[in-house]
This record gives structure tokens, C-alpha cells and sequence, in this order.
């Protein structure tokens, strides 16, 4: 019932059977790999912060045994990802299987506080209504229906957002951006209405949000403060209105 992600510099392949999904777990040994895991883990955790909708995440340590060399690697850090069958009981939705949605179709609400929530964790690589090449609908969202109302779309896999800053991570050449630590706002235009809204819950919830980093167990101190100041970056343009409205309201698509 749930995903592990475990992390490595080339992307996981991903297998299905008997209802659960399982990404091949190859880590690098790299102590700053560790931290990857744990960064993005503390993504997903924000995210359940502000929302119910959205995937919940278990963080475990993995011991990589070999019986027949006598060997066991060192405890390493990897995450549980709650898969969408799971996640569809828990909120009373069923998972929207298509090859691809418009915006209209979508929760607005939900959409906007998603995208507000990419945008404070530096993420572009993701979008609500179209898959990428060869996948199901949509990239990095999985979209949940009760019944005949608007979709709800969820995001995950937040490894390329300058929020988790992998080694890896590159930015989509499409938007000129020199780095992932770069945030460019990738919301809908017809959502700006809900901007407001989605800007204060990540207000109120600032304090568990930092609380949160500050306390997470295996967490160096040198990324804890960087994920700390990348946070209240997001803060102080949400705090200013001029800048809302030039790099969130006028940047929406």
C-alpha cells in the first residue's frame, strides 16, 4: 500500500503488482545523499501540513544485506509513499485514470494551494493536467474524482524543487532558469482568486512548518538552516504584497 523511495542519482524505475508500488531502492553511499531523502521527505510533510489531500509519507531506515557475502550495509534513510488506492479510501476519491485533463476540470482551490505550495519549495517540474511523454496523466500529479465533481489533483516526487537542491536536480531549459534554488510561479491564471486564501494557510502554518525542520532527527545542522532561510525566503515575498502580485499574480500561466 505505500511507495518506497529510496534515492539515487538516476531515477527509479518503477513496478506495480498485488496493489503497491515499489521503486527500486539502489542508494548512493554518499553521506549527502541521506540528507536528499530526508529533504524530500520534509516536503511531502509540509505539504501534509496545509492539506489532507495529499499523499502521506512513513520515513524508515534500510539495512542492505547480502547473506551469501556476510555483508550489511550501514542503516540508510528512504521514505513510504502512500499510494493512491490507499490515499482514495482515506479521502473518499477514487484515482482518475486519463491520458490527460483540462484546467477547468480541476479543483481550483486545490489546484491554486498545490501550485502556491510548489512555488514555496522551488519546484517546476510537475503539471496538473498533461503526462510526460510514454506516462498516465498527469506529470507528477495523480488527480482523485468522487462521483461527477471537479477533480482533485495531488502533486508528488519533489526531488527536482531547489527545496530539496539534489546534486541531480536541473532546471527545465524552457524557463531560463540559471538554477533549481530559483522559484518561478507555474499557477493558473484562472485560479489567482484563490491566491489569498492559499497564501494565508501557508501562513498559519509557518510555525509547525519551521518547528518541523528544526526538529527533524538525522538532519544536519548545515541543511536544516538551509531549508530554514529557502522557507522564510517564501515568507518575506509572501509578506509583500508588491512582490506578490510581480512574482506570483503577474508570473501565473
Amino acid at each position: 500500500t505505500y511507495l518506497m523511495k529510496a534515492m539515487r542519482k538516476e531515477k527509479e524505475g518503477e513496478h506495480v503488482g498485488e496493489g503497491r508500488r515499489i521503486a527500486n531502492a539502489i542508494c548512493n553511499r554518499r553521506a549527502e545523499y541521506q540528507q536528499i531523502v530526508l529533504q524530500e521527505y520534509l516536503a511531502y510533510k509540509v505539504l501534509n501540513l496545509l492539506t489532507d489531500l495529499s499523499l502521506r509519507v512513513r520515513l524508515l531506515q534500510i539495512v542492505y544485506a547480502d547473506p551469501g557475502q556476510d555483508f550489511a550495509s550501514p542503516p540508510r534513510y528512504a521514505f513510504l509513499i502512500e499510494h493512491k488506492k490507499r490515499a482514495g479510501k482515506r479521502i473518499g476519491m477514487e484515482a482518475v485514470v486519463t491520458t490527460g485533463t483540462r484546467v477547468e476540470e480541476l479543483d481550483g482551490a486545490q489546484l491554486n494551494l498545490t501550485s502556491v505550495f510548489q512555488y514555496l519549495i522551488g519546484n517546476t517540474d510537475f503539471s496538473p493536467i498533461a503526462a510526460a511523454p510514454g506516462d498516465d496523466c498527469c506529470h507528477n500529479y495523480i488527480l482523485f474524482r468522487k462521483n461527477a465533481a471537479k477533480i482533485t489533483p495531488i502533486p508528488y516526487d519533489f526531488d527536482q524543487s531547489g527545496f530539496v537542491d539534489a546534486p541531480y536536480a536541473v532546471p527545465n531549459p524552457n524557463f531560463r532558469m540559471r538554477t533549481v534554488r530559483q522559484r518561478l510561479y507555474r499557477g493558473r491564471c484562472v485560479n489567482n482568486r484563490h491566491v489569498g486564501e492559499s497564501l494565508q494557510r501557508l501562513r498559519d502554518r509557518r510555525e509547525d512548518i519551521e518547528a518541523m525542520l528544526n526538529a527533524q532527527p538525522g538532519l544536519e545542522e548545515g541543511a536544516r538552516q538551509d531549508l530554514v532561510r529557502f522557507v522564510d525566503e517564501f515568507y518575506a515575498i509572501a509578506a509583500d504584497p508588491g512582490r506578490v502580485e510581480r512574482l506570483i499574480l503577474k508570473r501565473c500561466i
